[in-house]
Formats: C-alpha cells, sequence, structure tokens
C-alpha cells in the first residue's frame, strides 16, 4: 500500500480494526441480530476498501468489492422480507 496518498498511521489503523469489525457483521449477519446495522457497517467498510483498492489501482479487485457493496445495499433494500432471523423473532415477541 506504499503507493497511496494514504499515511502509514492510517493503513495499520485500519488494518487493525478491520479484522475485528469484520467478524463482528459476519457474527451478527449469521445471527441475524442487529442486521440494519451490520449491513451498514459491513458497506462502509466495503467502500473504505474499495476507496484503498482504488488508490493502488487494483481495478480487479476494486471490481469484486463493488459487487460485494452492491449485495450489501440489495440486501439492506429488502431487509422488510427477513423473517428468518433473531430480529423478526424478538419483533414478533414483542407484538
Amino acid at each position: 500500500m506504499e503507493p497511496t496518498l494514504l499515511p502509514a498511521s492510517v493503513f495499520y489503523a485500519c488494518a487493525a480494526t478491520l479484522v475485528w469489525v469484520d467478524s463482528d457483521v459476519v457474527l451478527l449477519l449469521v445471527l441475524g441480530l442487529q442486521t440494519r446495522l451490520a449491513l451498514i457497517v459491513g458497506g462502509l467498510m466495503m467502500t473504505l476498501l474499495m476507496f484503498g483498492t482504488m488508490q493502488i489501482e487494483n481495478f480487479q479487485n476494486a471490481w469484486l468489492q463493488l459487487t460485494y457493496a452492491l449485495v450489501f445495499f440489495v440486501v439492506l433494500a429488502l431487509r422488510s422480507w427477513n423473517f428468518i432471523s433473531l430480529d423478526a423473532w424478538l419483533g414478533s415477541k414483542r407484538k
């Protein structure tokens, strides 16, 4: 990541937190808990990754990351159809 405009401290901070954010997003999505928040954070994470990838001009990986970002967007847009998750189960118990 040397050819980027980002300082090394920003790169290392992102690299250190990316693992934890990614694992939290995956865990929340698999459990179906706080899906809206997990999808928004996942989409922002993909945007950050795409920014870094475009800085080093790795367009092949950027295309793949754009696909993932579009999947996050579509799943977020269709979140109202989410019937088999902990969010749906907890929501039905409250009513």
